[in-house]
C-alpha cells in the first residue's frame, strides 16, 4: 500500500477519535510494507493532551509505519 495513504488513514483516525481537535503538526515513517489485500492494523495512543503517538501494525504485529501528531491547544 501506499505509504501517504497509510499516513492519511492516520490522521483519520486521530480525527474520528477527537473530531473537535485541530493538528497542528504530523509527521511519519514508512518502517515496512503494508501489502494490498492482507489485514493491517490502525493504533494510537495519547503521550499528552497535545502530543499522539500514531502506527500501523501489519497482519503479523509488525510495526510497519510510526508517525507523531501535535494537537493546537
Amino acid at each position: 500500500m501506499h505509504g501517504p495513504l497509510l499516513a492519511t488513514l492516520l490522521v483519520d483516525l486521530l480525527l474520528r477519535e477527537r473530531p473537535s481537535a485541530t493538528l497542528a503538526g504530523f509527521e511519519f515513517r514508512a518502517l515496512g510494507p503494508v501489502f494490498d489485500g492482507r489485514p493491517f492494523q490502525l493504533c494510537g495512543s495519547y503521550e499528552s493532551d497535545s502530543d499522539v503517538r500514531l502506527w500501523v501494525r501489519d497482519e503479523h504485529g509488525r510495526k510497519t509505519m510510526a508517525a507523531s501528531a501535535r494537537l493546537a491547544a
